[in-house]
């Protein structure tokens, strides 16, 4: 039917018994960290993932910084995409909403932030 001579298959040794292998590991033995390797999505890592993800910097920091690169910081306009019920105003400046552009690039505090770091780092 398929094309395929059973007649012509090996036949299977009966002194030994079957055992079952997992093919994602290299002894055959399934283990959470090669299933967990195994499903996962692999993908190109982004570039600022070994400079967030090392030992220098303390974890809360680079959670902080995940965050940040991933787009995904609490700010009032992703709480009420969330359907938080709130006005939404900058915490330092007072006049925009709170937008983690706004905070981190737009607000006058955080460009006097930036100024202050460019400057006392010599990054002009």
């Amino acid at each position: 039917m398929l094309g395929v001579d059973v007649a012509l298959l090996p036949q299977p040794n009966e002194d030994i018994e079957d055992e079952m292998l997992w093919e994602h590991s290299s002894n055959g033995g399934l283990t959470v960290t090669s299933a967990h390797e195994a499903i996962r999505a692999k993908g190109n890592k982004p570039f600022w993932a070994s400079v967030l993800w090392n030992a220098i910097l303390h974890p809360r920091t680079a959670a902080i910084g995940w965050k940040i690169f991933r787009g995904t910081m609490h700010t009032d306009d992703k709480l009420q995409s969330m359907k938080f019920k709130l006005a939404s105003r900058c915490i330092t400046c007072k006049q925009q909403c709170e937008t983690q552009q706004h905070l981190l690039y737009e607000c006058e505090f955080a460009k006097k932030c930036w100024n202050y770091v460019t400057t006392t780092f010599q990054l002009h």
